[in-house]
């Protein structure tokens, strides 16, 4: 795997918000084809990655483990001969990781969801396909977390009659099912995310799709997956949970609100033990904007990482608000192409943004890892009156333009310049992963 750093990067703020935070330092990892970022957890004194490498007319599920400075430690693609990824990683308490994602490659059936359990060095303890019969499809994981109790929730969806359900599936540390169940209405229903809660249970949050309208969804569950309640919100446009944390008070979830065609914004609301909406803000600024990281900050305040379209261009894009959800600061990080946050974490002096981009690296697409400067809610310029609402008002946006590294700028080996012989030949070879539908996973995730 080859890393490369480039700085500074196009830093686009929004004009109206306080000054969003400089970047430490970039990483970009990849080959000649698409890799990517879905999901990174802290462990031992870095962090663990876990995402997508494609190789021509397949991808594989990547791991990869970097030290505090995005340095590799060690690599690890799993996989057969279809399409396999990761799309969550969380840390396990045993020193290892476990992973959460989709796989056909295995089995007689299409796609399942694929549980893959490591050990602290990248090493495969036990691996799992969930999901139907040996012959059944249309299942994936977007999410895990580890129980309480032991063992390992995971979240996703599943075939319905008219569409897709959301499939919750509980196995125990050697990944031995313990209960399985299906959630939504008659129509579409995807979980994105699913967290272990303080009271023994599980929370998952997704979308259900009502009369072909996308309605954040919300369902708790107990410890054997009996439900306890589940909450449509369907006074909004539309919207979904894409990330969600617990906290003292109940639930803090973001994700994407459509407030009009073209005009999404960030959806961020706390929920009472009930899944009563206690506040809900819309965040960002022209274009579409939507939330797929979430992190509750050491100020108690949260931080928040997606993607915004605006003016023709897709960037990173952060967010930091106080603890009630008002706005502090914004800002995009990107170059010339397309850039997407999938995920964000802590770090000691700042987050850790990871990604995609194609502006920058070896590749068509490749994983792209951030650590951007921490600054508190409190601590940046006074909000102008009204940013920290509804955001009704449209926020423009300006930049400047990104350079390359001087020679010896950075420490890793600067890649080769490619041809555009060879570029034309691998835009022709490669492919971004899909879902079972034959969507790419961004539109598949609906952002």
């Amino acid at each position: 795997m080859r890393a490369s750093i480039l700085l500074p990067l196009t830093l686009l703020l929004f004009a109206a918000a306080s000054a969003a935070p400089d970047e430490l330092w970039n990483r970009t990892y990849g080959g000649p084809y698409s890799d990517g970022a879905w999901s990174v957890a802290s462990a031992d004194e870095g962090y663990i990655i876990a995402g997508h490498s494609c190789s021509g007319e397949k991808s594989d599920l990547l791991l990869l483990k970097v030290d505090p400075l995005g340095e590799p430690e060690w690599q690890r693609t799993l996989g057969g001969s279809g399409e396999d990824l990761g799309l969550c990683v969380r840390a396990a308490t045993d020193g290892g990781f476990i992973v959460a994602g989709s796989s056909d490659s295995f089995g007689i059936g299409g796609e399942r969801l694929w549980l893959v359990k490591l050990d602290s060095l990248g090493g495969v303890e036990w691996e799992r396909l969930c999901g139907g019969f040996v012959t059944s499809d249309g299942f994936g994981g977007w999410a895990v977390d580890e129980a309480s109790s032991g063992g390992y929730i995971a979240a996703g969806y599943s075939p319905g009659l008219l569409g897709r359900d959301v499939y919750l599936v509980k196995v125990d540390a050697r990944g031995e099912p313990e209960w399985e169940r299906t959630l939504g209405g008659p129509e579409d229903d995807m979980a994105f995310s699913v967290i272990a809660t303080s009271d023994g249970g599980f929370l998952a949050g997704g979308y259900t799709t009502a009369e072909g309208q996308d309605e954040a969804y919300l369902a708790k569950v107990g410890p054997t997956g009996e439900t306890i309640w589940e909450r449509s919100i369907d006074w909004m446009d539309e919207s979904a949970a894409l990330a969600m944390i617990e906290v003292e008070s109940g639930y803090v979830i973001s994700g994407r609100r459509e407030k009009s065609p073209g005009d999404q914004d960030v959806l961020l609301m706390e929920v009472g033990p009930a899944g009563e909406v206690i506040w809900e803000r819309s965040l960002g600024g022209s274009g579409d904007q939507a939330g797929l990281g979430l992190r509750r900050d050491g100020d108690g305040g949260y931080i928040v990482a997606g993607r915004s379209i605006a003016n023709g261009c897709e960037d990173m894009f952060l967010l930091k608000t106080d603890e009630e959800g008002n706005l502090a600061w914004q800002g995009l990080y990107g170059g010339p192409g397309s850039e997407v946050a999938t995920a964000i974490e802590l770090a000691e002096n700042g987050y850790i943004v990871a990604g995609m981009t194609d502006s920058f690296g070896s590749g068509m697409e490749d994983l792209w890892l951030l650590n951007v400067e921490r600054v508190s809610a409190q601590g940046g310029e006074p909000m102008e009156e009204g940013m920290a609402e509804e955001s009704e008002e449209a926020i423009e946006m300006g930049g400047a333009e990104s350079r390359p590294p001087d020679d010896g700028e950075s420490p890793s080996v600067q890649l080769s310049p490619v041809s555009e012989e060879a570029m034309e030949k691998m835009r022709s070879q490669t492919k971004s992963p899909t879902s079972s539908n034959g969507q790419d996973l961004k539109s598949f995730f609906r952002i």
